[in-house]
């Protein structure tokens, strides 16, 4: 788990001097948590020191906070605290599925994922419509009727008492986004494959099998459910401004992501990473340089992308300059549209 090409970016620095193989213990116990959960699913005890141990692998390495891990975590909190009470723990599903949606679609409502996810990924990529031909301002703008349809289903969960339209337009989603980064299309970030299945699973077992209907301002309003409405609701409304993580906050395919690359001479790179360089340049940010993607790279090797702030990034450049000789490279922080470029410190 920390033996790799990828630098490992602890949140503390006190946690590298533990030793490596610290990691594929905490990764074991999980996976034998989550099959004794299989067989003994209501044992309280096992969820919070399965919730505990993801904690504190994340904390040994940054790039495990991944929006998935994020959801998980939050789904296996609600089951411990409200897993007793049938009503509270659908209100608290509830609130979690529907800000997913909701601020999912709202961070897609940009130029970044018109051009990137829309133009494409999926007009050029999974469908082989010219670049020419989505030019065309109607071709262009309708890709935002996607972010929106979203938006509006993720409310439908919330404020209908009857489910059924929302829950099978998310569904739909879902199973087009297989299509397009599974390998009838892109063949793509492969990690979130059983993500998506899982999030069709979930829906129709929760808003479809077994459909409460329990939705109560007031009684949502009351206290129960503060931690919720602070993580779910008003952080990610916040994550806007730039103050709290807009990869918490649902920011999913949104296309202004915040990316880094490392650019380095041609006798620079180390040898042992050349397989991750990229082929091109297409935005020229490294201004001709060898150009290696810490995206690419990240998903090529670890199968996940890289947690997507500038802080992460930071801590990236430390540990990457502890593991290799850098030379004069330089690291690249960029996001949609591409223009300004800035240095990792």
């Amino acid at each position: 788990m920390a033996d790799r090409l990828y630098p490992v970016v602890p949140a503390f620095d006190f946690t590298t001097y533990l030793p490596g193989y610290f990691h594929t213990i905490l990764f074991c116990g999980s996976i034998l948590l989550l099959i004794y959960l299989l067989v003994l699913p209501k044992n309280n005890a096992a969820v919070i020191l399965l919730i505990f141990t993801e904690l504190l692998s994340c904390l040994l390495d940054v790039t495990r906070w991944q929006a998935w891990e994020y959801l998980y975590l939050f789904l296996f909190t609600i089951i411990a605290a409200y897993g007793k009470n049938k009503e509270r723990l659908y209100i608290a599903l509830t609130l979690v599925f529907a800000s997913t949606y909701i601020f999912s679609g709202l961070h897609k409502l940009n130029g970044g994922f018109l051009y990137s996810v829309w133009k494409v990924t999926i007009l050029h990529e999974l469908f082989g419509i010219p670049h020419e031909a989505a030019k065309n301002l109607l071709v262009h703008y309708s890709g935002l009727l996607l972010p929106i349809l979203e938006t509006a289903a993720g409310l439908g969960i919330l404020l209908l008492k009857n489910k059924r339209l929302p829950v099978y337009i998310l569904i739909a989603m879902h199973l087009f986004i297989l299509v397009l980064v599974g390998p009838l299309g892109t063949n793509y970030n492969v990690i979130i494959w059983p993500w998506n299945v899982a999030m069709i699973f979930l829906l129709y077992l929760i808003f479809i099998k077994n459909n409460h209907g329990y939705f109560n301002v007031k009684t949502v309003l009351s206290g129960r459910y503060a931690v919720i409405i602070l993580f779910w609701i008003v952080l990610p409304v916040a994550s806007f401004g730039g103050y709290w993580s807009r990869y918490f906050s649902s920011s999913l395919y949104s296309g202004n992501t915040l990316n880094m690359d490392i650019c380095f001479d041609e006798s620079e790179l180390p040898k042992e990473i050349d397989d991750f360089r990229a082929k091109r340049d297409k935005h020229n940010i490294c201004d001709g340089k060898a150009r290696l993607s810490v995206l690419h790279w990240g998903l090529e090797e670890l199968k996940v992308p890289p947690y997507p702030e500038t802080w992460y990034y930071n801590r990236f450049k430390l540990e990457y300059e502890k593991k290799y000789n850098t030379g004069d490279a330089a690291f690249i922080m960029y996001a949609y549209p591409y223009r300004q470029k800035q240095p990792a410190e």
